[in-house]
Formats: C-alpha cells, structure tokens, sequence
C-alpha cells in the first residue's frame, strides 16, 4: 500500500518540528520510490513558516534540489552539527523515562550529530577527538578556533 505524504505529515506529530518532519519524509518517499529529483517539488506544498519562505527565498533551480533545500531550512531552523553536538552533551538520565526509551534518544542524538549516512568511520573519530579538544582548551584560544572557523566556513559557503 502506497503512503501519501499527508499520511507522513499526520504521522511526525508536529509541524513546528522540521526535522522529525524531514526525517519522515525521506525514508517514506525511498520506500516508496519516490525520485530524488522530484523530493523538493513534492515537500514544497507541505511546507510551513521559516522552512516555506526557505524554500521561496531559494533560486528556482536550488529550491527544486532537495539536499540544497534541505540544507537552507536545517540552517535557518538553527539545526547546525554544533547544535546537535550541544544536544548531545546536554543530554541527561531521567528516572521518570523508560530507561530503554532514553538510550535511543541518546543514540538518535549521537547518529544526528556525526551524520552516519555522509561521513566515513574515520570522519566520525575526527569530529569526536575535535570536538572533545575544543571543549578542553582554554576559553581564550577556543573562542579564537571558534571564530577562526565561523570565518572560515563563510568563506566555503558564501
């Protein structure tokens, strides 16, 4: 039985929550064979607030290729792998949850983070050690790398 995407909106829960929402999407529409090529102009209808004036406020050509619309909402949603880092280590044990329940979230946390589908085993490590080195440094020179890279990532990126 084939899935509509009003079904896949129904399922996530919450509109406001774009990437639940996206998370959603993708798989269903590879289940259902949906091509890659048409995932932009099948989502774009379904889109609300901040992720539909991304997609407006896009070229033409970048708002029809789904991985570059789906890059400008994540970061218009402020969903960046520095946030993501943050919600991981933010992440704590609670006695009120499922103990089993709370693992996956941590583990769905951990996967958001290091990007699974598009980095190798060995880019995963160097984010891991990165990351745990810039939290160590001193607050001076972190804040230099910080920046350092803010403007290096604008100049990569536009």
């Amino acid at each position: 039985m084939a899935t509509t995407l009003p079904q896949v909106v129904a399922a996530v829960g919450c509109p406001d929550d774009v990437e639940s929402y996206l998370l959603a999407f993708e798989p269903t529409a590879t289940r259902e064979a949906w091509p890659p090529e048409q995932w932009a102009g099948i989502i774009a209808p379904f889109l609300l607030g901040e992720a539909q004036k991304a997609y407006f406020d896009l070229e033409e050509e970048a708002a029809a290729d789904y991985p570059q619309l789906k890059a400008e909402i994540m970061a218009r949603m402020g969903i960046t792998t520095t946030v993501r880092a943050q919600r991981f280590y933010k992440w704590r044990f609670n006695e009120r949850q499922a103990p089993r329940s709370q693992m996956f979230d941590l583990i769905h946390l951990a996967r958001k983070w290091l990007r699974l589908e598009s980095q190798s085993p060995a880019q995963m490590v160097e984010s891991l050690v990165l990351d745990r080195y810039l939290r160590e440094l001193p607050s001076g020179l972190r804040e230099q790398c910080r920046e350092s890279r803010r403007r290096f990532n604008k100049a990569i990126n536009g």
